[in-house]
């Protein structure tokens, strides 16, 4: 959302109103004076997250004389039922009317006959009183996709109405679906103010295998207030990574999972397997992007994981009564392999190490010893 300030030359507030739209035109019954400007607007992203951009503002005067259009009064001017590209509720303006003192907008879902109207709430302008032939309505509702009617009635300053408008039609785009999908082990060789060689993942370049858990990255939609991730082990999402109750979440343009999750690291692909990804947009928490569960060609990006194998294993003799089993720690493993896609060092480390051995090469049967240890060694008694 964006809070929006207007203030006199006095400084005074004329109006502080939220909203979900890209612009805003002044509601209430009386309109800005010319002699109280010039006026001072002041504007403020608001994140799903409650986080505040810095507060922009700028000034502007009023002649106090509306602007014709040759069009009979209270026609809608615009959108107009072709107007492409509309991502949110749109600025209506329409043509002014003689003797008006203000104006109110009904919208609602558009039909052919018996309109029913959307009712007023806290958040919207609908059916409220508004000061010139313009309103954009502040509330979440017209972020929703579809068609909708709108029609415009005027009335004097005792509020009684003195006209009503022929309905006007316009649509609301769905949300896009993200592009610019890439993978990388880290985060600045998506960043695209990183200036060095950049070589991620990317659809174009093929199904890459990583060594680590990547960091996936999309391009930013203005339009979204936050995306949801979605990975799985097949390409129709029915075997997702996180539960799909709790699918993970972020207001950024990459992400990485965290402890928090279930699967916090990924598990390495098994033979023939691979990793699939869909970022899903929403611009609230009833309108998102389509849902790629179970659903066919949904997939945006794919990838392999192949961790590096465990290096440096010795063993001291065994001609006593014990013997020691070492190896490489597994951070310096993962930092002596930079990945070759993106001359990326591998990002993991070791929590624990299963060790296995047996009298048998291929390790089938009873092991002679197996443990789980805490550190690149093992001591067999």
């Amino acid at each position: 959302t964006y809070d929006v300030k207007i203030l006199k030359a006095n400084g005074s507030t004329v109006v502080s109103k939220t909203t979900s739209a890209t612009s805003y035109t002044l509601h209430g019954e009386n309109p800005l004076l010319p002699e109280d400007g010039p006026y001072t607007w002041q504007i403020t992203a608001v994140g799903a997250d409650r986080s505040r951009s810095v507060t922009y503002q700028n000034t502007f005067n009023v002649s106090g004389t509306l602007p014709t259009s040759g069009q009979p009064p209270l026609t809608p001017l615009t959108p107009s039922p072709t107007t492409p590209g509309i991502m949110a509720a749109p600025s209506l303006t329409w043509a002014p009317m003689a003797g008006a003192h203000h104006y109110s907008v009904n919208i609602g879902n558009a039909v052919d006959t018996n309109q029913v109207w959307f009712g007023h709430s806290t958040s919207d302008l609908f059916g409220e009183p508004v000061p010139y032939p313009a309103m954009t309505d502040t509330s979440p509702r017209l972020l929703l996709p579809g068609d909708y009617d709108w029609q415009v009635t005027a009335y004097n300053a005792s509020n009684v109405p003195i006209g009503t408008g022929p309905e006007g039609r316009f649509t609301v785009q769905p949300i896009r679906s993200t592009t610019g999908h890439a993978l990388a082990q880290g985060g600045q060789q998506l960043d695209s103010n990183y200036g060095g060689a950049k070589d991620p993942c990317t659809p174009i370049t093929g199904n890459c295998t990583a060594p680590s858990t990547p960091v996936l990255k999309w391009v930013q939609d203005p339009r979204a207030s936050y995306y949801m991730v979605y990975v799985a082990s097949d390409p129709s999402f029915t075997n997702l990574l996180e539960p799909s109750n709790a699918i993970p979440a972020t207001t950024n343009s990459m992400y990485a999972p965290a402890l928090d999750n279930r699967a916090s690291t990924y598990p390495d692909s098994q033979a023939g397997q691979s990793y699939y990804w869909h970022i899903r947009p929403c611009r609230t928490a009833f309108n998102c992007g389509p849902d790629p569960v179970s659903q066919t060609d949904v997939a945006q990006a794919t990838f392999k994981k192949r961790s590096p194998q465990a290096r440096g294993l010795t063993r001291t003799s065994p001609a006593g009564n014990e013997i020691t089993f070492s190896w490489t720690d597994y951070w310096q493993t993962n930092q002596e392999q930079p990945w070759a896609q993106t001359d990326e060092v591998p990002n993991q480390s070791a929590k624990r190490y299963r060790i296995e051995v047996d009298d048998d090469a291929s390790f089938a049967g009873t092991l002679v010893d197996t443990r789980l240890v805490d550190q690149p060694t093992y001591t067999a008694i």
